[in-house]
């Protein structure tokens, strides 16, 4: 059975081949470790369940963490995975753009902090917010 971090192993496996296909790929799996890492978490994210969220499964996880503006760290937890979705559609689907082993490297660094700042600031007990 799979487990999220075979999604960032794999991620900086594949980042120190040669061929660009091998970047797009782990900036690709860097972004799945980060989504299912984000999911983990969402629950915690209270309040905001009465909104009505479109788009598909990713687009409803970035917005649950926009949206949740009682706390600041939540939503730049929110812009990370927006621009780590942003990062990999491009990878996927826009050929003509140069992508690069620093680009991969960067995407699976961003991936590994963003796992640690999930962690810390959705501790088991609670959900820190902002005083009124």
């Amino acid at each position: 059975m799979i487990v999220n971090d075979d999604f960032l192993l794999t991620a900086g496996e594949i980042a120190v081949g040669k061929r660009e296909i091998d970047y797009r790929n782990a900036i690709s799996r860097a972004y799945y470790f980060a989504y299912h890492e984000g999911s983990k978490y969402q629950h915690l994210c209270p309040g905001i369940a009465h909104l009505v969220i479109r788009g598909g499964y990713h687009e409803r996880l970035i917005q649950r963490y926009l949206q949740f503006t009682a706390n600041d760290k939540a939503v730049a937890l929110g812009y990370v995975l927006q621009d780590m979705r942003n990062k990999r559609e491009a990878a996927d689907y826009y050929l003509s753009d140069n992508v690069n082993a620093r680009d991969a490297q960067i995407q699976i660094k961003t991936a590994r902090t963003l796992q640690s700042r999930f962690a810390s600031f959705f501790d088991a007990s609670s959900v820190p917010h902002k005083s009124a």
